[in-house]
């Protein structure tokens, strides 16, 4: 077996020359994970990876390609979003959905922009987010907003865990309801 290596990219060959394909370094681990769906950096490039589909998302986007595993999941009826540790610059708010969650072992979300929350939970229950550096970059107004609408069922079963937030401006977790 002959092994071609890229920054972002390994090339594995047989012994008789032939490829056998091509791969980032997270593919080759990806199984080693227990999660449905992995997000991970490429260069300035966030990559968004379920185990079956193969790649779902890959945008320099970074909010976008977490936003299309969060749905990816949801889509089909809930499951774990790992991403890995690096810093991810946040264009817009990452909008959880039920029975989803948001996994890391110390990733970093930070805006780049100013948005209304880094994460966001409307009317949805059944979320856990850990292992997260939330960084508002004193730019957005929350980090962490929960909100119910009126009309919609009660929402329940929320788990943040293992998350450290700064530089936020001014008000670091927000609950609003209006039923």
């Amino acid at each position: 077996m002959v092994i071609l290596t890229h920054p972002y990219w390994i090339r594995i060959h047989d012994r008789g020359g032939r490829t056998i394909g091509d791969f980032t370094p997270y593919d080759l681990r990806l199984s080693q994970i227990p999660c449905d769906v992995l997000v991970f950096k490429e260069g300035d490039y966030a990559v968004a990876k379920d185990n079956e589909a193969g790649v779902i998302a890959r945008s320099t986007d970074h909010a976008e390609v977490i936003q299309k595993a969060v749905d990816h999941v949801a889509g089909k009826g809930g499951g774990k979003v790992y991403v890995v540790k690096d810093e991810y610059q946040l264009t817009s708010d990452i909008n959880l959905k039920s029975n989803v969650e948001l996994i890391s072992n110390g990733a970093t979300l930070k805006a780049s922009t100013n948005f209304e929350s880094i994460i966001m939970i409307i009317n949805e229950s059944n979320i856990k987010v850990k292992g997260f550096n939330l960084d508002g970059n004193n730019i957005v107004d929350t980090v962490l907003t929960i909100s119910k609408q009126a009309g919609h069922p009660d929402i329940e079963n929320f788990v943040f865990e293992d998350l450290e937030i700064k530089n936020n401006n001014p008000d670091c977790l927000l609950y609003t309801s209006d039923a």
